[in-house]
């Protein structure tokens, strides 16, 4: 039944998984806190702690928000929507900021006049403690929300205490601090800044510091952006300057936040900024709570042990700051906010402080690249060639990259990704800069618009003469004209060049020239170059005489005057190769090897198809064209893309008029996959037919076919390759597929393009010996087959094996680039069928290392019953063309896939009566004309039209799917 699973991919950021059956997704922030925050819970007698809602990643020393903590708190149904009043503690480490708070526990759990209580009883709540060290770290919030009314009206609202990790300790950089203060104020609704015996110019500094870190962050330029900024002075010894209290603490706040003419302006901008910044700013002077709760360490916070002094101006203090009529209900942007939105603004201001640190570190590996760069290509440095400019951004941009991936930043790899691909922007557009530089120091570059302009002058006036003598003065006239024009126009160059003026005329005689020189001049001289080339190649080759280069036909093969195209790619002049082909005798497995000696120049490939990459970014993959597949001329298949599926040439449960009922299916775009495994069988029906597989199976002569040796939708049998031929399992049973029978084969089939016979059969577990076979007949049987390729025209893909041996993969790579071929498959790194076990992890670093040895210019292809996150993963390392097995392994197991990001989903769903189409984004036929409820009936039944409706939608889905990715990228 349909509703049995359904597959839901992502496609906003990464195509990563957002839930399967049975799954309840986590966000990120969930996973990293459930590793990385602290638990620095002291609970209560009554059962309340304090919850870290904000902690240190103390790996990549920045701030992860406690997602699922914070909404357990906040979406608490019985304060969610109620109105709200945060009071913070922040200040420098080990000043008794925990210390205070537990005193505001106590007053918010009596609410009375006797809340201090009994003067034995020790101080519980948030963790605090004597001695040097720290003890808070990150954001703390209580974890009882407190509920009070507000007098004079029936309306309740929610206070709720903050602890904050102290200022200034060993293991926090100032940025740390910075961050800490910035948030705990944004958040609150009264800030209390925590200082100790007075108010001192450093502890303005560094509040205008922090304040103006979170005024930044919030963008805010005209209105106070906070709200309440207490002041309280711990320890002051000076009551006969100012008393304890708020009076004394009011009368030194004006002294100390007085501007005056006789200041220096650095001090009147300190002062006002503060009044800036809060819409209340208030001081309280509190005694020293004595000796004993300094000094001894078994001080548990009895009253008893506290200075008198100290307790009369709790009973002051406390309840001021958190008596009803006193209340401060957060605002942001004028209006009160809900312990539900203060939930987002958590989220948000988070979101905030880690875009600032990713664009700080991407200002900075910036700053980086330009130095390295100015160093070599700078205003005061001469011309570089183009090639080692290139070579110097390359060396400078991977040194910013390197640095950007190191640098510690906030908001995790997926995050910083963004700001990495900004980066790379960056860069790319600076070395722009830096080319229009270096190439205003070349002294051809300045000398280009006249030199092209005499050129052209020299030109026009042969043909001027050529004209006047053939008789053709018109024409002549024509050439004459252009002669004066041109002249002219040199000469207002010159005076522009020269005086500076009619600079707009000079940067069109500029342009003008340089098409010139681009569109004409460079082409034509070109042409005339290449032709000599090839001229003096011809000559070259006619020395060595034809019979050397001469190829040998088969019987059925006709002798081409152009049999010098065997010729193949970067091979030294003059060196000899041998063509290996292996003759058996009847009844023996003894192998004889004929040689031809063949001579071979360093030519480029000759291969007709293309591949045209269009754009590389490291991590993200790459973006390229497929131009004239095969004899298609014209053609053109944009990557990365997938082929098409198909049993004997047919894709499952579709006919050839059915299959165009998938919206983005298109013959001239479509790259069409048939296994041989599954024509094996009757391959000789299709020789004895010789009208080619094409006309054989009812395919239209523009579709595009890629010939493969097994069948990615099921598993390849192990242990049957011997070293002469292949196994290929057909219905009927195993086939035996040498070179000789593969030729004939392919000969009948008239494939296009076909993927040469490889030994894949490389279990995990194989043993070394195992691979060094696979690689060594693998190369054998490519050779032959790339052989076959070039005396019949056709077009190969090599198979690179050697399982998840690094080393053998590269021997692979290296003896197969020296042929001539338009793509690699890469296989051996499983044994095809169901591929959801498949470790991709351990499969991109491979592929990368091959990736080092093979022409970069070639199709790389995966086959294989991929799922769309394993796809993705692929395309990042670079892998251009994938199948759709995994089409029809889902469909088969009655299942829909849906690459939208906006998909109700539900495991326990049932969907015969559900109405709605498979899915509301997608435009196919089966969604445009058919229910969930008709497509459950059908598949429930049995009928022959339900995989039909299934293959047709998620065909379609899977083509979607890559037109995604490659807009994304």
């Amino acid at each position: 039944m349909i509703a049995s699973k359904t597959h839901i991919y992502d496609t906003t950021n990464d195509f990563s998984l957002k839930s399967t059956v049975n799954v309840n997704p986590l966000t990120s922030s969930d996973v990293r806190c459930k590793d990385m925050l602290e638990e620095n819970f002291i609970t209560c007698k009554d059962g309340d702690y304090p919850l870290q809602v904000i902690g240190v990643d103390k790996v990549e020393h920045c701030f992860v928000l406690n997602d699922t903590v914070l909404e357990k708190l906040l979406l608490n149904p019985e304060i969610a929507d109620k109105k709200v009043a945060v009071i913070s503690v922040a200040g420098t480490f080990r000043r008794g900021k925990s210390f205070m708070l537990n005193f505001f526990l106590k007053y918010l759990k009596a609410q009375n006049s006797d809340w201090l209580g009994d003067r034995d009883s020790t101080l519980e709540g948030f963790s605090w403690r004597g001695g040097a060290e720290r003890d808070t770290s990150g954001l703390l919030l209580w974890s009882k929300p407190f509920i009070v009314k507000l007098p004079g009206s029936k309306e309740e609202i929610v206070v709720l205490l903050m602890d904050t990790q102290g200022a200034f300790d060993s293991q926090s950089t100032v940025k740390d601090c910075a961050t800490i203060f910035a948030l705990s104020t944004m958040l609150s609704s009264v800030q209390i800044y925590n200082l100790s015996q007075n108010i001192q110019e450093d502890d303005l500094q560094h509040l205008h510091l922090f304040t103006e870190y979170g005024r930044l962050a919030l963008m805010d330029e005209d209105s106070k952006p906070f709200q309440s900024l207490y002041f309280l002075v711990r320890d002051w010894s000076f009551p006969y300057e100012a008393e304890y209290g708020f009076v004394g603490g009011e009368r030194m706040l004006q002294k100390r936040l007085e501007v005056s003419e006789n200041q220096h302006e650095e001090l009147q901008q300190l002062r006002m900024h503060i009044r800036a910044c809060f819409a209340d700013v208030k001081c309280f002077l509190m005694p020293h709570p004595g000796l004993r709760v300094a000094t001894s360490p078994t001080f548990r916070g009895q009253l008893s042990e506290i200075e008198p002094q100290f307790i009369e101006q709790l009973k002051e203090f406390v309840p001021y700051v958190l008596s009803p009529q006193n209340a401060v209900l957060k605002e942001i942007g004028g209006r009160t906010v809900t312990c539900r939105e203060l939930l987002e603004y958590f989220r948000a201001y988070m979101k905030i402080f880690e875009e600032a640190n990713n664009l700080a570190a991407v200002s900075c590996c910036r700053a980086t690249y330009c130095r390295g760069m100015e160093e070599k290509c700078g205003g005061d440095t001469p011309y570089l060639s183009s090639a080692m400019l290139e070579a110097e951004h390359v060396e400078n941009r991977k040194v910013a990259i390197e640095q950007f991936k190191k640098t510690r930043k906030m908001g995790g790899e997926l995050f910083s990704k963004v700001f990495l691909e900004k980066l790379e922007a960056d860069i790319d557009e600076c070395f722009d800069s830096y080319q229009k530089v270096n190439n205003g120091k070349q002294l051809f570059s300045s000398f280009r618009t006249p030199i092209a302009m005499i050129i052209t002058l020299a030109v026009l006036y042969i043909f001027q003469q050529v004209f006047l003598f053939t008789g053709l003065s018109c024409f002549a006239s024509l050439c004459s004209t252009a002669v004066g024009l041109i002249f002219i126009t040199v000469i207002t160059w010159c005076y522009s060049r020269s005086t500076g003026n009619l600079r707009e005329i000079s940067q069109s005689i500029d342009e003008l020239a340089d098409n010139l020189w681009q569109n004409f001049l460079v082409p034509f001289s070109g042409m005339a170059i290449n032709a000599g080339m090839k001229q003096a190649f011809i000559s070259n080759l006619n020395s060595f005489g034809g019979t050397a280069a001469s190829r040998t036909n088969n019987n059925n093969a006709t002798t081409n005057n152009e049999s010098w195209s065997i010729i193949t790619v970067n091979l030294n002049k003059n060196k000899n190769l041998r063509f290996v082909s292996t003759k058996t005798n009847k009844g023996t497995n003894e192998e004889k090897e004929e040689i031809k000696n063949v001579f071979f120049f360093n030519l480029k490939s000759t291969t007709k198809m293309k591949l045209r990459i269009t754009g590389m970014a490291d991590g993200f993959g790459r973006l390229a064209s497929i131009v004239d597949w095969c004899r298609l001329a014209g053609s053109a298949v944009e990557t990365p893309c997938c082929c098409v599926y198909t049993v004997g040439g047919h894709v499952p449960h579709l006919l050839h008029d059915v299959i165009g009922l998938v919206d983005l299916f298109h013959w001239n775009e479509v790259i069409m996959q048939i296994p041989l495994s599954t024509l094996i069988d009757s391959w000789s029906a299709v020789e004895q037919f010789k009208g080619g597989l094409k006309k054989f199976v009812g395919l239209p002569d523009e579709s595009m076919l890629l010939l493969t040796v097994n069948d990615p939708a099921h598993i390849l049998r192990s242990g049957y390759n011997c070293a002469t031929s292949a196994s290929v399992f057909g219905r009927a049973g195993r086939h035996k597929l040498d070179p000789q029978l593969y030729g004939r084969i392919l000969h009948a089939f008239r494939a296009d393009c076909f993927q040469a016979i490889s030994d894949s059969d490389n279990p995990i577990d194989a043993s070394k010996k195992r691979l060094n076979k696979s690689v060594d007949r693998t190369v054998f049987f490519s050779r032959a087959c790339a052989e076959f390729a070039k005396q019949n025209n056709e077009q190969l893909f090599c198979t690179v094996v050697g399982g998840y041996d690094q080393a053998e993969r590269i021997r692979c790579c290296k003896q197969l680039s020296s042929l001539s071929v338009e793509g690699y498959s890469f296989e051996g790194f499983h044994n095809f069928g169901d591929l959801s076990a498949l470790s991709v992890g351990s499969v991109v670093p491979i592929l990368k290392s091959c990736f080092e040895h093979l022409p970069t210019e070639r199709i790389r292809f995966f086959p294989g019953s991929l799922d769309p996150k394993q796809i993705w993963r692929l395309t990042q390392a670079g892998i251009d063309l994938f199948d759709t097995s995994y089409v029809h392994l889902i469909t088969e197991k009655q299942e829909a896939l849906v690459v939208d990001d906006n998909y109700p989903y539900n495991a326990e769903y049932n969907y015969a009566q559900d109405f709605e189409p498979l899915c509301k984004n997608c435009y196919c036929y089966t969604c445009k004309n058919y229910t969930r409820a008709y497509v459950n009936h059908v598949c429930t039944t049995k009928e022959l039209l339900g995989p039909m409706l299934l293959m047709i939608h998620n065909l379609n889905q899977m083509l979607e799917m890559f037109r995604k990715i490659r807009d994304m990228m």
